[in-house]
Order: C-alpha cells, then structure tokens, then sequence
C-alpha cells in the first residue's frame, strides 16, 4: 500500500503541488493525468525521494518514509520523465552501481528484458535516446521493487520494447506490486490502470 498525504512542493515561490492525497493499494496502478505543468512530475519525484515535500507524509506499507534513502532505493523502483545517468560510465557499470546502491546483485532478467546485454560496454553519452530509456527502466527494476513510479515510460521505446515492459507490468501487478503511471497515453491508462488522478495547477481535479 501507498500513501500520500497532503503533498505540498513550492518552486521560486510558485505553488507547484498543493495538497495531493492518495492511495494505492497492492496490486493496484493509479495513472496520474494532466496538462504540462500541472504536477506530475513533481509528485513521482516527491514520492521516489528524489526530493523531499515541503508539507505533507507519504507511507509505504504504513511506514513514513521521507528520508529514508536505503528503504527506498530497496522497494521503490523510479523512471524519471528524463533519465538520470551518469554520462562517463559504460553501461554495465551505471547497473551495477545502482545495484549497489540499493543494495542488491544485478537482475538479468529485466536486462534481458530491455535489450542492455548488446550496450553493455557502450559509454552512456553514445546511446541514443531510446537507448538510454532503456537503460533507466533497467534501473529501476534491478532490486525488483514492491512499487514502481513510472513518468512517460514508454516515450522513446521502440514498439517491441514497449510492449515488454506494459507486459512485465501486468505480471507486476498480477503479483500485487503497486504501480503509479504518469502518462498522456490514454491506451496505456486504459490497459494498465485501475484507478486515476487528474492534477490541475497542482491540486487533484475533480
């Protein structure tokens, strides 16, 4: 189960969320809707831990966890709308230092998945856009975490590599993961998603 609380985040003095509170059961993905601008990143960056809410709680399996880096690393799996690599790395070594930090061996299985085996030696500053989504979804499933934040997954993903990762995503669900998917795709929300949240100007819209 995931929660949130009353998120609020506050940029330059601009009100960018103001008050989102939700739930997630296991098993269960909430797609999270809206115009540029309305908060959706934002809110998959506060959640992730990537930077922390200016007011506000989010639990996970009852659990505040703001702050608790280790936990999250371990449990929460995070694809960025732009992916944060690491440009002088090869591949290989961006995976498994992220590994490392969450404190787990490498997952073959979601390298396979994506296709990272041919890229392995490449420097991450020569993949193409494509390429380097990939190996950000890579990332995110290495630990194999109960909760998976997603922002525009699938943008830049060839169709074949596309449609594995909507189908490991069923088959997370089906095994009670938790999925939050921020999208404009309508056809992904509809297959994917049980539950949505439309934000406007950073508040839930009704």
């Amino acid at each position: 189960m995931l929660r949130a609380e009353g998120l609020c985040k506050t940029y330059c003095g601009r009100d960018v969320l103001r008050g989102v509170t939700f739930g997630v059961p296991a098993g269960c993905a909430l797609a999270i809707v809206g115009e540029n601008g309305s908060g959706k990143s934002t809110l998959l960056r506060l959640l992730s831990g990537m930077e922390r809410p200016d007011d506000g709680h989010i639990y996970y399996e009852g659990r505040s966890v703001l702050g608790d880096r280790a936990f999250l690393r371990r449990h929460v799996g995070y694809v960025p709308q732009t992916p944060l690599l690491d440009d002088a790395l090869t591949v290989s070594q961006q995976l498994s230092l992220w590994s490392c930090a969450c404190g787990c061996a490498r997952d073959a299985e979601s390298e396979a998945l994506l296709g990272i085996e041919p890229l392995s030696s490449c420097r991450v500053r020569t993949l193409s856009g494509g390429e380097a989504q990939r190996l950000s979804i890579a990332m995110a499933l290495q630990s194999k975490p109960d909760i998976l934040l997603m922002d525009e997954a699938t943008n830049g993903l060839d169709s074949a590599f596309a449609e594995a990762l909507l189908q490991y995503l069923e088959a997370h669900l089906a095994r009670g993961g938790v999925l939050v998917w921020a999208t404009h795709r309508m056809d992904e929300v509809r297959r994917l998603c049980t539950v949505g949240l439309r934000l406007k100007d950073g508040q839930i819209a009704l």
